[in-house]
């Protein structure tokens, strides 16, 4: 070994590495520290100097023929490979076997009367051996608290890009087809030399036990069993690997994937793996091998969904997602202390880096197959290949207690049946006496740890870092690998190299004609281990570390631990408790972000408690991310509104992970308006996921337990059929959100809380702007009749639908009416009929988007009993207010109180939609509403019998009625209003003020008696009485007019879809080119002309009443008609 191979595997660890840049938090600085090392080398001394001599030396006893620890179980393991072997190379290579059989029990005979000295100690002095050691460890470990960020911490981190995911997929079933390609070859040689063994049904048959926990069942059986096993569906994946949680899975080493195969997935990992574990966890470079590693299948209708509460056997242990097409997964880590627990949902191609004893499991699947890759990693205090010492301490972090690695006399902890079948469990009560009591004390441990240093997760790098980071470490990777061949220094030995494939089993491959080769990794093992130099103690068959090899670790000045930037390790107090930060519509101006900088502060501290408290934190913007203005972003142009663009994405993406949480978004209507750089909305929908970190416009984290945050998103801008302001929820998100809550039922105890843009229609939020209503982009999928109604009636269906967070009107949370309640008292008024949802508007972050001057954002605080929706005001200096408290009773329902009166002052000068109230069985409808006689009409002592309500119209007047046909119309403001007949809420403008007010609004019967139909029939043969058809379902045709005081009538026609109000505000960009062309004609006239000023141009456009880009309709006269000429 060369000196610069030993100055790279003892020194030049990974204080930085090339992605540093991009990660969100500080990690430990894992540099020497004199001082620590002091204290290590006189916990040394008194560790095993003092402690252990004097204890040993009260019990030593001298021992004949007590045989050493592995040689037996090396010799049954040999015996058992050699078995396998025999059976796939045929009846001739069974002589071999069983002259390998005589050897190993000849081997065993003679070690087994070799007379050897042992130290043998009762069990009582055992266990306060181990427990001042433990003790000293603690000591030790506690004078910094670095010692507890590899332990207590699951990180997540980008390894693979999904193309790659997909490749090794792909490579995974090519194996699995290769699996069972051999095993069906392999069961037919095998059957035709023992032609007694026809199927399974014929071992079980066969068996037999003696009673005292001996299998007898032969190898050939065994192997037999194994082959059906792989044979069966999932053709080719195995299920019989892990005993004690077994696992369908593939294994890179024991399966035949291909050379190239290894070499590919090991290139991704060396690069982008490793070099993010070691100086994550402060591992010595070299030191880091891989014990297993392995495509694990869960598949929700064939085969294994999911893997229960377990830990793993290894150091450390990640799992990568490979794929998203399937519902459910995810892993879950538990608290032992009080039970909590968090769930993790990586994105495609993220790593979870942990500590194999956290307590975790694989959550269910529920649709689909989910794959990913795992491995489990052990830190090696001394090279498996060489022998040489990596100089990493035992001290340096909690990954390395060698005693946490309980082993039994014959192997390891999890006998499987194929060990059971050679030696009798008899032989190792000893061991499992010794290794329960140990047990004990390592549950202890593991106690203390979840009570007092409970984990944490950190996301190294954000989503939308993801591309550039994987390219950083790839070139960073590449230059190393050459500056290491110029110094001469062997790939293997590479200070970058991991031994991805050479720790279960060491030097066992599949060569390019995928041959099963089999191997034992107790031999290789056993000989490493020969060449060490070892003083070993035996406590009961369990060795302690050495003095020699320990000594020598600290003295050679390991990498320790020292202080952190990052913040000490969160406490899961309760996985039921949440906080989340809800902003509203922020329309970032890159001139003027003092406001965000400040209501960043006001947050900060929140999410800061919360990460102290449980870690359950995130936050949700509700979209409308940019200025819909020209905000000088770009030099080359004085036009392009920042709202939409690309810098405008960046630039909000930036802010919102700057708080240091976990952050969605939904898309607003002014989040893809980058006209300027996108032609269309795919392209700028693309660029808006990708800032973001996003795969899809809508989402759904785990907050707590069963406890969803879900959020949907604007699709549509350039191809709105009518007003691109309107908040367009596509039938994609639609149909996912509607399975999401069918799924997640309110008797199951499962939360959903929802956000988007816009609200859905029937919220009952009454503080919104005239523009919005009159104009059609009021509601999600306002324009669309069905659609409109479809949250609702998902919220009245699914009661497990708590709350929905809107924003989209830019008006403050001072008001009562700002937040409804899903159930009201009966005295207040009827029953809404929200299901059990309480819904909620947003204000905004910055002064100069505020309509009211208001500068506030929700926060929702929530355990298992309720929540509370709180306003951060951003004007008092962040002090937040409790607006509401929500408790549940029982899944399906709810109660909330207001937290405080209307606090809003003069806000009655801001319009405020009167919504009609139809009352139910104890209320009457409300004063506006205009009935019908008995017979259909008003009172005819004024009116003739044609007119059924006839209403003198004022700028004041407040007037509703229903039409026969289910529609419902109404008099606000002097305008005509259409409501929704199912909610009442309003819909659109019908009739403007502007030729409205001074009329009179009659509904006249316009339906035909059966005297005018006969008089009216069709003489067309086959059309006789199709002109009367629609008097079979509706004998009561009406239509609405207006009477002005001149005499002139003017019918209101309903649209071709039956509604009345206008949809007259039309796409953005179809305006936006009608306004381009009109000043082109002005300029065009002004020169014709030869006007000084092209405004003096007299220029008219074609197009009706509405000739602005505002995204607002007010008036709906036509001048010279139904209003006065300008002219």
């Amino acid at each position: 070994m060369t000196s610069a191979d030993h100055h790279l595997l003892t020194t030049n660890f990974y204080s930085t590495f090339p992605g540093e840049e991009f990660l969100t938090v500080s990690l430990p600085n894992y540099a020497r520290e004199r001082q620590l090392i002091i204290y290590k080398i006189v916990a040394t001394v008194i560790l095993c100097v003092v402690v252990m001599p004097v204890l040993l030396a009260t019990k030593q006893t001298a021992v004949k023929d007590n045989p050493v620890d592995a040689a037996d179980g090396a010799a049954n393991e040999n015996a058992i490979y050699d078995d396998a072997k025999a059976i796939n190379k045929g009846s001739k290579n069974k002589k071999k076997r069983v002259k390998s059989k005589k050897s190993s029990q000849e081997s065993t005979t003679e070690t087994t009367t070799r007379e050897t000295t042992a130290t043998v100690i009762n069990p009582i002095t055992s266990n306060l051996l181990n427990i001042l050691c433990i003790i000293l460890v603690f000591i030790i470990t506690f004078f910094n608290q670095n010692n507890l960020f590899p332990a207590r911490t699951i990180v997540q981190t980008p390894v693979l890009t999904r193309e790659e995911c997909s490749h090794i997929i792909q490579m995974a079933h090519e194996a699995a087809a290769r699996n069972s390609e051999i095993a069906k070859r392999e069961k037919a040689s095998l059957i035709l030399e023992q032609t007694e063994l026809v199927n399974e049904e014929d071992i079980s048959s066969k068996s037999q036990s003696d009673g005292k926990n001996t299998q007898t069942f032969t190898p050939e059986q065994i192997e037999l069993r194994k082959l059906n096993s792989i044979i069966k569906e999932p053709t080719g994946w195995k299920k019989d690997r892990h005993s004690s949680y077994p696992t369908t899975d593939l294994n890179y080493v024991v399966d035949p994937f291909t050379r190239d195969d290894r070499a590919y997935l090991a290139g991704k990992l060396n690069a982008r793996l490793t070099p993010v574990i070691e100086r994550t966890f402060g591992i010595a470079r070299g030191a880091l091998r891989a014990s297993d590693i392995f495509v694990v299948r869960y598949d929700a209708t064939k085969g294994q969904p999911q893997l229960r509460k377990h830990t793993d056997g290894s150091h450390l242990s990640f799992n990568i997602l490979l794929n998203d097409e399937f519902e459910g997964g995810g892993t879950r880590f538990h608290n032992r202390f009080d039970g909590s627990y968090v769930d993790v949902n990586p994105d495609v191609g993220e790593a979870l880096l942990s500590h194999a004893d956290i307590l975790h499991e694989g959550l269910a699947t529920t649709k689909g197959t989910r794959y990913i890759l795992v491995g489990f990693n052990s830190i090696d205090e001394n090279d498996p290949l060489t022998g040489e010492a990596t100089n990493l301490s035992i001290f340096s972090s909690w990954l390395n207690f060698p005693w946490m690695q309980v082993r039994f006399k014959e192997g390891f902890e999890e006998g499987t049946n194929t060990r059971l079948s050679s030696t009798n469990v008899d032989n190792w009560e000893d061991s499992r006496y010794a290794t329960s009591l140990f047990r004990d004390l390592v549950e202890w441990m593991r106690w203390f740890c979840d009570q007092y240093s409970t984990f944490q997760r950190v996301k190294l790098v954000d989503r939308k870092d993801f591309d550039e980071y994987i390219t950083v470490m790839d070139e960073a990777n590449i230059k190393r690998n050459e500056e290491e061949a110029r110094n001469g220094i062997e790939p293997t030995r590479s200070s970058g190299h991991a031994n991805w494939f050479s720790g279960q089993q060491l030097f066992v491959g599949v060569s390019g004609d995928v041959k099963r080769v089999w191997g034992s990794r107790a031999k290789i093992e056993d000989k490493f281990r020969g060449d060490l130099e070892f003083i070993t103690y035996y406590i009961i068959n369990m060795r302690l570390v050495t003095a020699v090899i320990f000594i020598g670790h600290v003295a050679a000045f390991a990498p320790s631990a020292s202080r952190t930037s990052l913040r000490p390790v969160t406490h899961l107090n309760s996985a039921d408790e949440f906080v989340v930060g809800v902003l509203g519509d922020l329309h970032i101006d890159p001139r003027k972000m003092e406001d965000y900088e400040t209501g960043k502060s006001h947050f900060m501290p929140i999410f800061e408690e919360a990460k102290e408290k449980h870690g359950n934190v995130a936050i949700v913007s509700l979209g409308d991310l940019g200025e819909s203005k020209n905000c000088d972003h770009n030099p080359e142009s004085d036009s392009e509104l920042f709202a939409g663009t690309s810098m405008c994405h960046e630039m909000a993406a930036g802010f919102l992970g700057s708080m240091g949480v976990p952050y969605d978004v939904v898309g607003g209507n002014h989040d893809l308006e980058g006209l300027d750089e996108f032609e269309t909305d795919k392209e700028n929908l693309e660029v808006y996921l990708k800032a973001h970190g996003k795969e899809t416009p809508q989402f759904c984290r785990q907050i707590a337990e069963k406890t969803l945050l879900v959020g949907m998103g604007s699709t549509l801008f350039r191809d709105a059929k009518f007003t691109s302001h309107e908040v367009t929820i596509d039938q994609q998100q639609i149909d996912w959100f509607e399975n999401l809550v069918s799924t997640h039922k309110a008797e199951d105890g499962w939360k959903i809380f929802v956000f988007s843009h816009a609200p859905p229609n029937g919220s009952g939020l009454r503080v919104l702007q005239e523009n919005h209503v009159v104009n059609g982009c009021c509601w999600l999928n306002h324009s669309n009749e069905e659609q409109c109604q479809k949250f609702i009636n998902l919220v009245r269906e699914h009661r497990s639908i708590k709350a929905w967070f809107s924003g989209h009107f830019h008006l403050g949370q001072d008001y009562q009416d700002s937040i409804t309640f899903p159930t009201i008292d009966p005295k207040d008024g009827p029953y809404p009929n929200r299901g059990s949802c309480v819904f909620a508007q947003t204000s905004v972050m910055r002064a100069g988007t505020s309509r009211d001057g208001r500068q506030q954002s929700r926060l929702i605080r929530g355990n298992k009993d309720g929540f509370e929706i709180c306003t951060v005001d951003h004007q008092k200096d962040g002090k937040v207010r409790v607006d509401a408290t929500i408790s549940y009773r029982g899944d399906t329902n709810e109660v909330g109180i207001y937290a405080h009166e209307d606090e809003a002052y003069e806000h009655d000068k801001y319009f405020k939609v009167y919504q009609p109230c139809a009352g139910d069985k104890l209320h009457p409808p409300d004063d506006g509403f205009k009935r019908y006689d008995v017979d259909g009409n008003i009172p005819r002592e004024s009116i003739q019998t044609i007119i059924q309500l006839w209403i003198q119209l004022f700028s004041d007047t407040i007037a509703w009625w229903y039409m026969s046909c289910g529609r419902a119309l109404g008099m606000l403001n002097g305008n005509l209003i259409e409501y929704d007949s199912s909610t009442l809420a309003p819909l659109g403008l019908v009739v403007g003020a502007d030729e409205l007010v001074g009329k009179k609004v009659g509904v006249i019967n316009s339906g035909l008696d059966a005297d005018t139909c006969i008089m009216m029939m069709d003489d067309e043969e086959g059309m006789e009485g199709a002109d009367c058809a629609s008097l079979a379902g509706d004998t009561r045709e009406q239509a609405v007019v207006m009477l002005d005081k001149t005499g002139l009538v003017t019918v209101v026609q309903p649209n071709e879809d039956g509604s009345y109000w206008r949809k007259i505000v039309r796409n953005k960009m179809v305006r936006m080119k009608e306004v381009r062309r009109v000043q082109a004609a002005k300029m065009w006239a002004a020169e014709l002309m030869e006007l000084e000023d092209e405004g003096e141009a007299n220029v008219v456009s074609s197009w009706g009443p509405y000739m602005t880009t505002s995204g607002t309709a007010k008036k709906t006269a036509v001048p010279g008609l139904t209003a006065k000429s300008a002219l």
